[in-house]
């Protein structure tokens, strides 16, 4: 905003500076801040003097959770410092790899060996990485569908398992980990498995699909394809996370050289919330975010699987907002996300989202409003740009 107070942030700050000067001193004791929340709070501090514009250096920021924006930032903006793009990322460089037989480097994660973090996404040279899967191309068909209790306006056939074709999939390490992804009509399910029987080739799913249709009510020899085990790792670019041992093993494309490459995978499945709540009327009021880069977020998968009637109504975004009036996205972008890229879900008003770059996310764009329709006007979301 014009005449607004201008607090800066770059790889170089330090986050016990006052956030003032663009650059650090030629002394190092005042400079911009380390990182976007630090800003945010001493925006807050400033607030009674006047507007603040918070304006970020290029450079990659590596958040440590998301930036939470609160009706006591109303009115702030956040913007790329001119001519700069500043890169906020939910992930983790992947470091420490170590080449193994045929190929493959591997990197040891205690992180995940203790149970403290996993993930589904990777990406390699700013581009997505497919986890192992089966097969490399196209897909697999259901041999036979098994007989299941009547299901009103379905098939009477079983919703959490089938018969495959000898070989199509197998009792592999970790099965756990492995998934099915059914492909129906205009949705994927996604499926963890519990048991594989290569004697009657029949394959059990951890929980039953929930939708109103059962396997096989579009097509019989329904397609699909399995996806995240080890002995499915045989393409260059495929990859998979050892969940128990803490082991994340990659088939590097022809040319990669893990030494030079940037190897990120997500550690945070939201990267912006703007956190209102339109049902106790408390706004965020005319935040803007401008000129940003979103990148590396994951998506949270729940044990039983997932499966969606419409839309992926399930599927949270790497930018959320709730109670947002007269608040705008514009010239951002977001990238390489598990889920949606924006959502304007709850009580959110007279919004913007202009001139934004939204690729390679796992689910759609830009969401506006919930699935269904909010008791109370104040409540719905309406009037998005």
């Amino acid at each position: 905003a014009a005449g607004a107070l201008e607090l800066y942030v770059a790889p170089a700050g330090n986050d016990a500076w006052s956030g003032r000067p663009a650059e650090p001193n030629s002394a190092r004791t005042d400079g911009p801040f380390a990182t976007a929340a630090r800003a945010r709070d001493a925006a807050r501090e400033l607030k009674a003097a006047g507007a603040v514009t918070i304006l970020i250096r290029g450079g990659v920021y590596f958040l440590a959770q998301p930036l939470v924006l609160e009706p006591q930032d109303s009115g702030l903006v956040i913007a790329a410092y001119p001519g700069e793009r500043p890169v906020l990322s939910g992930g983790r460089r992947i470091t420490g790899w170590r080449e193994g037989a045929g190929g493959l480097w591997q990197a040891e994660l205690p992180d995940v060996r203790a149970g403290a973090w996993y993930f589904r996404q990777l990406f390699a040279g700013g581009e997505r990485r497919q986890r192992a899967r089966s097969p490399n191309d196209g897909y697999h068909r259901i041999a036979a569908l098994v007989p299941g209790p009547p299901i009103p306006n379905a098939k009477p056939v079983a919703r959490d398992r089938f018969v495959f074709a000898p070989g199509d999939i197998r009792p592999w390490r970790q099965l756990g980990d492995v998934n099915v992804i059914l492909m129906h009509s205009w949705e994927t399910s996604i499926h963890p498995l519990k048991s594989v029987d290569t004697a009657s080739n029949t394959v059990v799913f951890a929980a039953p699909m929930r939708e109103w249709w059962c396997i096989g009510y579009w097509e019989e020899a329904q397609r699909y394809y399995v996806e995240n085990a080890f002995e499915l790792l045989d393409r260059p670019g495929e990859w998979y996370l050892d969940r128990a041992a803490g082991v994340l093993s990659y088939l590097p494309l022809p040319g990669e050289r893990m030494e030079a490459i940037e190897v990120i995978a997500p550690v945070l499945p939201e990267l912006v919330r703007l956190a209102g709540d339109a049902d106790a009327g408390r706004f965020v009021d005319r935040v803007v975010l401008r000129g940003l880069a979103f990148r590396h977020a994951d998506w949270v998968l729940a044990p039983e699987g997932n499966s969606s009637t419409q839309a992926a109504v399930e599927v949270p975004a790497a930018v959320m907002a709730d109670g947002a009036r007269e608040c705008a996205i514009e010239g951002c972008e977001v990238a390489h996300t598990g889920t949606y890229g924006i959502w304007f879900r709850r009580g959110c008003k007279d919004c913007r989202i202009q001139r934004n770059h939204l690729h390679d996310l796992g689910a759609g764009g830009v969401r506006v409003g919930e699935a269904a329709m909010a008791k109370t006007d104040a409540a719905e979301s309406s009037r998005t740009l």
